[in-house]
């Protein structure tokens, strides 16, 4: 990882975390930068915290994966807004993963089909995961809503939404989404 210094425009360090680092991500309060990496550290998964008062990987979080990556082993990093969760994806083995920031502990939740985005919502009740989908049939794309805190899935959207507006009364879709709960009953 390069550090900058916006003021001077300039390159002040370079901060070692692991194999093919991408997606930084600042946590609301500003303590932490996460990084994930799109190659294996060892086989395993790596996600690194930055402090940024020291500019140095304060924890690592080695996650095992039991597949062969394959391309991109992990994708777009998010916050929960009171900077207690780091959402992060498993794309070897199809999992959207929680690290929770107070014990370091983690969740892992598995998905139909490979994990791309997460969101969560302005209220801080929610965060949606995108999927990508198999196919237009049985595994559509769409998008997996959780509740924060319990991580319990309350809702499948067929198909993605592509952005949802700051104060969450608008979201914007690619196709016709349809909201489906969860569990939900395939359509004919």
């Amino acid at each position: 990882m390069t550090v900058l210094d916006l003021d001077k425009r300039a390159v002040s360090g370079k901060i070692k975390t692991g194999n093919r680092p991408k997606h930084p991500a600042v946590s609301p309060n500003g303590k932490w930068v996460m990084v994930n990496h799109w190659g294996l550290d060892d086989g395993k998964l790596r996600v690194s915290f930055i402090d940024t008062a020291t500019d140095t990987v304060a924890k690592n979080i080695d996650i095992a994966v039991a597949g062969k990556a394959a391309g991109p082993t992990s994708m777009h990093n998010a916050w929960s807004y009171d900077s207690r969760y780091a959402f992060t994806l498993d794309r070897v083995d199809d999992n959207f993963v929680i690290i929770d920031t107070t014990d370091w502990s983690v969740k892992k939740i598995k998905t139909n089909s490979k994990p791309h985005y997460v969101s969560p919502s302005p209220d801080g009740k929610e965060v949606w995961l995108t999927v990508e989908g198999k196919d237009k049939t049985t595994e559509r794309p769409g998008a997996l809503v959780f509740e924060i805190g319990s991580f319990k899935q309350t809702a499948r959207i067929v198909r993605t939404v592509a952005a949802v507006t700051a104060e969450g009364a608008t979201g914007y879709r690619i196709d016709n989404a349809q909201v489906e709960p969860y569990p939900w009953k395939r359509r004919r």
